[in-house]
């Protein structure tokens, strides 16, 4: 009976373990929209109007991108596929973002997680990325933002977003074997403490198990 105690309480212990490491790891994986900071007001700006043309041209891009060329790749990327929608503007300190990492993550938290999501702020400066999906792109932001964004759409013409399930569901693995190994360990230090307690009483070190027998 003791050794089943035993076995029972090191099972116990072990999923107990791996529950509580599968629950951030999963996390992870499901939640990338709700992890998301909210966005600022110059970002906000750009979600309304990317949700009408997908296309963001405030006054401080338009040194990179006129009207015209703005329409031309509307009509673009009105039927895009995959979806692209891009914002062009003046890189700034004071818009309530880090990066343009951060705007492509926001982007697509409040219009489409699987949409391609381009942000050039200049020479050298920029992102093009997916919230919940790899994107295989060759985009330099130099020269003319229009030929980058065209010469984009039709190196991503066809293909399939795909998304980041493979390294989610690596977290959820490994989250679940680092708790399991926690819970075990664990139990084994418990194990350890009553055997000690056992000493500083005067009794034999044992920890019960099915290959001894406790006499007391």
């Amino acid at each position: 009976m003791r050794g089943w105690r035993l076995v029972l309480g090191l099972l116990v212990s072990v999923l107990a373990g791996a529950g509580a490491g599968l629950v951030p790891a999963i996390g992870m994986e499901t939640d990338r929209v709700a992890a998301v900071a909210p966005p600022g007001d110059r970002v906000q700006a750009a979600i309304d109007e990317l949700r009408v043309d997908r296309v963001h041209v405030p006054e401080d891009g338009r040194s990179m991108l006129d009207e015209a060329g703005e329409r031309r790749l509307e009509a673009l990327l009105a039927d895009s596929d995959p979806a692209v929608y891009v914002v062009v503007w003046a890189e700034t300190s004071e818009a309530g973002y880090g990066s343009p990492y951060d705007v492509v993550d926001q982007l697509g938290a409040a219009i489409d997680p699987r949409a391609v999501m381009v942000v050039w702020e200049g020479p050298g400066r920029g992102d093009v990325g997916a919230l919940d999906g790899y994107v295989y792109s060759s985009m330099a932001f130099e020269g003319d933002p229009e030929a980058r964004v065209t010469e984009l759409v039709e190196e991503l013409r066809g293909q399939t977003i795909e998304p980041l399930d493979e390294e989610g569901t690596g977290d959820v693995i490994g989250g679940g074997l680092l708790g399991a190994f926690g819970g075990a360990a664990a139990y084994g230090l418990l194990m350890t403490v009553v055997g000690c307690v056992r000493v500083t009483r005067g009794r034999p070190y044992r920890v019960p198990g099915p290959w001894q027998k406790d006499p007391s």
